[in-house]
């Protein structure tokens, strides 16, 4: 996508599918050229929020990165092996996902499932020829099931994962065209990683694969093995991780090839191409072309020096595919301020406070305000000591709310005096006087990731981006948990504890943006709360700022959430029929409640 320089600068993201306009507002692009771009806020014009929005056109463009950079590295190696996508459909199951991959890429896309459900939505959606690959734990109606994907037409690979299918898996596919794949447990582990190779979750060892290949060749069936699969983790960092396992995965190839003369014919390097979340030096250290050249150059060099044919390449990058396209927009709420409090004589002079007790904290202030401490040490030293104090409980009650006026003062002041240097003081109080922001979402439902496993996901304001006047925020959501807020955010190239945004006119923040959730978020989603799922539309952006647009999910009402505990329309109406303080009138406001949406209104 070319953007003029301008945009360049004020990029979201080095993908580029959003930007900053002149205007400070956020725009999504798919072709900067044909004039297909469109300002975010006029998608949820007069739309109640929360909202997800789809883009399947970046999922695409996705797509086409992906293919065409391995095309070029193969022609550039003039390498006659070929290039194959596999999305494994667990990273993102929604219909309309799977049916635009299939149907509107132009690019012969496979499919993984992980269960049989998964693989029964792979054979609802696959109207085509296609290949699919089963992995995950299997039993006899799975194999079963991929048994009739293969009878009608489909190229279906079932890999082996643990050591016990074997005997099901050459039960089924005696008589059919079913391929077989094995998944291999890699002994090279991520740096840092303390766990090993025993504790990885699938995949056969050294030992299980000689042991399965001689099966296999006592069956007279070892020509339907033709696909190696290794998968070592998601979002992988290093790109010598990657290597290291390439390396050790390739020269397995090699040797079943020369002491089993098994001719394996594609060589699947599973997930573990990272996604760029936000923006730091020391985060990813390679892209897509680092990627693919790494593939390549490692299996030529390591088959040409052997003598053996180079194997086609699959992979499975589906968090590259789908991260980008979904976004989530919602509503501020409520903003809570942390701000320099008045102190007056009559607080002072309450019979109930003891004098003695506040004069020299009254005095510290008092020095603070006129600049006559500036050393670091002491003032952290004396608040120290405030927060002593107030824990130990030697305050009461009113002398508690004085005390925290002065600490709230000094933390406010020293800030706005910029006395403090020490980095990690700097982030806690920039935490402290941030301004508290409660978003109209779940975080739960909405970015689970963020509460699970501590994933960034970059954040911001719809509009007014170019103002150069700063806030730092810290954002919650409307469940009733205190892990209902986020902790981490991307600021530039640094991670921090708050997330700083331009100030606005009237103290009134803009709706809120949430980038890069297509990958796991919708399918990890909970209830909590019972706080159901959101309005989803799928927007198809068109020439000259126009665009398509598709509703596919409405906000779920309480009637639906209800439903999701085991307590059905019935059972609800006969509980307040028998309840003797429900009359009429009661009786259909509750039942009006029933519709309403769990979110706020």
């Amino acid at each position: 996508m070319n953007i003029n320089k301008k945009t360049q600068k004020n990029k979201i993201s080095k993908e580029k599918y959003f930007y900053i306009n002149k205007k400070g507002n956020i725009n999504i692009c798919i072709n900067y050229k044909k004039k297909k771009y469109l300002e975010l806020k006029k998608i949820i014009n007069k739309k109640k929020l929360p909202i997800k929005i789809c883009f399947p056109q970046i999922i695409k463009k996705r797509i086409k990165l992906i293919y065409n950079t391995f095309k070029k590295k193969i022609k550039s190696n003039n390498l006659k092996n070929k290039y194959y996508l596999i999305y494994p459909i667990k990273v993102n199951q929604e219909s309309y996902i799977i049916k635009y991959i299939l149907k509107k890429t132009n690019y012969k896309i496979g499919l993984e499932s992980g269960s049989k459900a998964e693989l029964m939505s792979i054979l609802v959606h696959a109207k085509k020829k296609i290949k699919i690959l089963c992995n995950g734990y299997k039993d006899k109606k799975y194999i079963f099931l991929a048994k009739i994907a293969d009878k009608i037409g489909h190229k279906v690979y079932i890999i082996i994962e643990k050591f016990k299918e074997i005997i099901w898996i050459i039960k089924y596919i005696k008589k059919s065209k079913i391929n077989i794949g094995i998944r291999i447990k890699l002994n090279s582990l991520e740096l840092n990683n303390k766990k090993n190779k025993s504790q990885f979750k699938f995949g056969l060892n050294t030992s299980q694969i000689i042991n399965c290949i001689k099966i296999f060749k006592k069956k007279k069936i070892i020509n339907k093995i033709n696909l190696l699969h290794c998968h070592i983790n998601s979002q992988i960092h290093n790109i010598k991780v990657l290597e290291k396992n390439f390396t050790e995965f390739i020269n397995l190839y090699i040797d079943l090839y020369k002491i089993f003369k098994i001719k394996i014919k594609y060589l699947d390097f599973g997930g573990g191409l990272a996604v760029n979340y936000y923006k730091k030096n020391s985060y990813i250290n390679y892209n897509i072309n680092i990627y693919s050249s790494k593939i390549i150059k490692i299996l030529t060099k390591i088959c040409k020096k052997n003598k053996i044919p180079i194997p086609n390449i699959l992979t499975e990058s589906g968090r590259f595919i789908t991260a980008h396209h979904q976004i989530l927009i919602s509503n501020v709420i409520n903003i809570e301020k942390n701000k320099i409090k008045n102190i007056s004589n009559k607080i002072i002079n309450n019979k109930n406070i003891s004098k003695n007790k506040i004069a020299k904290y009254l005095n510290f202030w008092k020095k603070i305000k006129k600049n006559k401490y500036k050393n670091e040490k002491k003032i952290f030293k004396f608040l120290k000591k405030i927060k002593q104090n107030h824990q130990l409980g030697k305050f009461n009650i009113l002398e508690k709310n004085l005390i925290e006026k002065i600490y709230n003062n000094i933390i406010i002041y020293i800030k706005k005096k910029n006395i403090i240097k020490n980095k990690k003081k700097k982030r806690n109080i920039n935490l402290y006087i941030s301004k508290k922001i409660h978003i109209n979402f779940s975080l739960f439902q909405s970015i689970p990731d963020s509460w699970g496993i501590k994933q960034i996901f970059p954040i911001l304001p719809i509009k007014g981006l170019n103002n150069k006047k700063k806030q730092n925020i810290c954002i919650s959501d409307i469940t009733c948990d205190s892990d209902g807020k986020i902790n981490l955010y991307t600021n530039k190239k640094k991670i921090n504890n708050t997330l700083l945004i331009p100030k606005y006119k009237h103290k009134k923040i803009p709706e809120i943006v949430f980038f890069m959730i297509g990958a796991y978020q919708s399918i990890l989603s909970n209830i909590h709360n019972l706080f159901g799922k959101i309005k989803t539309l799928i927007i198809y952006i068109k020439k000259n700022k126009k665009f398509k647009s598709l509703s596919i999910n409405k906000n779920d009402n309480i009637l639906n959430m209800l439903k999701c505990t085991q307590i059905n329309k019935k059972y609800i109406y006969n509980s307040f029929k028998k309840n003797k303080n429900i009359n009429k009138r009661i009786y259909k406001i509750l039942n009006k409640f029933l519709k309403y949406k769990t979110y706020l209104e």
